[in-house]
């Protein structure tokens, strides 16, 4: 069956609604910039697996900052699971903060990607 993207009523809230086999399924969209020691020890990589484990779509990045950019979509109670992940960050990171926007869930990624860095 073809999945179908609803937008809400209220797009820049965040949220979308996406037909299942199962009913809807209200799709959040976030954006993490994490801070503390996030490079150098497999922070992208373990994000990445964190977020095909729960079935999330979007991107990780570096940023020429030391932080690490997370730009995330996907339903709402796997989001919160893997916005918990993240906080914890894998064996020899440390995360000293999460700073967390809402963005709209345009549907416009196709699964979890570590990309490069960002430009300036």
């Amino acid at each position: 069956m073809a999945q179908v993207l609803l937008m809400a009523a209220r797009p820049n809230v965040g949220y979308n609604l996406r037909a299942s086999g199962r009913g809807q399924l209200m799709l959040v969209g976030r954006r993490y910039l994490i801070s503390g020691r996030v490079k150098g020890v497999g922070f992208r990589f373990f994000t990445c697996e964190a977020a095909s484990r729960e079935g999330i779509a979007g991107f990780v990045r570096n940023l020429p900052d030391r932080r690490v950019e997370v730009v995330a979509e996907g339903e709402a109670d796997a989001m919160s699971r893997f916005e918990a992940v993240i906080r914890q960050g894998p064996i020899g990171a440390r995360v000293d903060d999460v700073e967390t926007d809402v963005v709209p869930a345009a549907g416009r990624y196709d699964g979890f990607s570590v990309t490069g860095w960002a430009a300036d």
